[in-house]
């Protein structure tokens, strides 16, 4: 039997871990009697039926259902790590939305100038997020920019925009339409020596959801 420890096969120093895993050997969160409904907006990329309570249990379904990225599958992520924490889950029903139709997404830019005079790690916030992103002396500007883009693009599932790249300039576009969207925080948490990095919204997000249909959807049945 193989047995997955998740611990680097290249790591050499003795020491002692600890990992858990709860979804193998037969085992899982403790179920609860109680029912969670989760309403938010989904991306077009997802394939669960508008205003219609789905049940959901883990968070490969989710981003298939509600769409990497969006509002209802970043909902959910955080449902499950909660359940996690606890060691205990509800019921989870995911109920979306549509993005407003007539709206726009947000979008802002991270325009880096350069070169880096020293090595080091860029640490910057996404909707509170932390991305790393190593920098060696003499990068260029569009080479860190690069990279930035590249490490958002790792971590895609967990964040609320896309990120695309244009010289020195990356920009960040929220999953779906709407005003949320301008929710989102950016901040530089940790700098390397002669890279700079100019945040700024270019596009303000604009359009809202309706609720009303997704509440009507949860009579009916009893929900905590």
């Amino acid at each position: 039997m193989t047995i997955n420890t998740g611990i680097p096969t290249n790591l050499r120093a003795p020491r002692t871990f600890h990992s858990f895993l709860y979804v193998t050997g037969n085992r899982s969160l403790v179920p609860t009697d109680k029912r969670v409904a989760l309403i938010g907006i989904k991306s077009t990329a997802g394939t669960i039926a508008v205003e219609s309570p789905t049940e959901v249990t883990d968070t490969a379904e989710t981003d298939t259902l509600a769409g990497i990225g969006s509002e209802l599958a970043l909902m959910a992520r955080a449902a499950f790590a909660q359940c996690a924490a606890e060691g205990s889950s509800p019921r989870l029903f995911l109920v979306g939305l549509t993005a407003p139709g007539a709206g726009t997404a947000a979008i802002s830019t991270l325009t880096v100038t350069g070169p880096a005079t020293e090595s080091g790690t860029l640490i910057l916030r996404v909707a509170g997020r932390p991305i790393s992103v190593g920098v060696t002396s003499g990068d260029a500007q569009n080479t860190v920019a690069a990279a930035i883009e590249a490490a958002l693009d790792a971590a895609v599932a967990i964040l609320p925009v896309t990120a695309s790249v244009a010289a020195n300039v990356v920009s960040c576009t929220a999953v779906h339409k709407g005003a949320n969207g301008n929710d989102v925080q950016f901040r530089i948490e940790k700098g390397v020596a002669g890279i700079s990095v100019a945040i700024a919204q270019s596009v303000a997000g604009a359009g809202t959801t309706d609720l009303t249909n997704a509440l009507d959807a949860l009579a009916g049945q009893k929900y905590d």
